[in-house]
């Protein structure tokens, strides 16, 4: 018979936006998609904020090397960042004597 061309449901069923057989479902909505552009899709639908670029990720992936590099930076020029503890005010020995130094 002629019968349209009706994609088979994948695992997670059939994707709400493109129709196409979704592999994944959201934890969030529980509705399924096929792909990246169809999540982002229905995230704006939620009314949730954009999801950002590839560019955008790598570039905050940038930021945080050069902080950490700066903070390695930072530790060198303070002496390796080892901290030195401040002596006591008072030693147990004067504590004992009514504390007095």
């Amino acid at each position: 018979p002629n019968v349209p061309n009706v994609p088979k449901a994948g695992p997670c069923g059939i994707c709400v936006i493109t129709g196409l057989p979704a592999k994944y479902k959201d934890h969030k909505s529980g509705q399924p998609y096929a792909n990246v552009a169809a999540f982002k899709a229905l995230r704006l639908r939620e009314g949730d904020a954009p999801l950002p670029s590839k560019d955008e990720v790598m570039s905050l992936k940038e930021d945080k090397e050069e902080v950490k590099s700066l903070g390695s930076e930072k530790e060198e020029a303070l002496g390796g960042g080892a901290v030195e503890t401040p002596a006591p005010l008072l030693s147990p020995e004067s504590l004992a004597a009514g504390g007095e130094a």
